[in-house]
């Protein structure tokens, strides 16, 4: 399996990321986009959040952004995982914003210049 590496390294950082209370995890690669909610051993977290903001999140949300390369060899598992919030098949970059203690993490979809998540 391709991704078994993969699975197994993220499995050993994830207890890290937790204990060390890891706010945003970004990482590339797959060809779209996709953001979950705080997630913990494959379970949402969803105190204190709703779809759009997380105030205080109890564990990490991971944002998956490959969106500026080959569009789109990979296809989401349907239905989606209950971890999953929003996923997106189009070009665009991410863009993360910090004023004080407040994280904003924002999709910007391309050539429309648009937020889209």
């Amino acid at each position: 399996d391709q991704f078994h590496n993969v699975t197994n390294l993220c499995l050993h950082l994830e207890d890290l990321m937790y204990k060390y209370k890891v706010d945003v995890v970004q990482v590339g690669h797959l060809h779209n986009y996709e953001r979950t909610w705080p997630t913990y051993k494959g379970k949402a977290v969803k105190t204190g959040t709703n779809h759009t903001h997380y105030v205080d999140p109890q564990a990490p949300v991971y944002v998956v952004q490959g969106t500026a390369g080959a569009l789109i060899r990979e296809k989401f598992i349907k239905p989606a995982p209950e971890w999953s919030v929003t996923r997106q098949d189009k070009y665009g970059y991410g863009r993360m914003l910090i004023k004080g203690d407040t994280l904003k993490y924002q999709f910007i979809s391309i050539p429309a210049g648009k937020i889209s998540d």
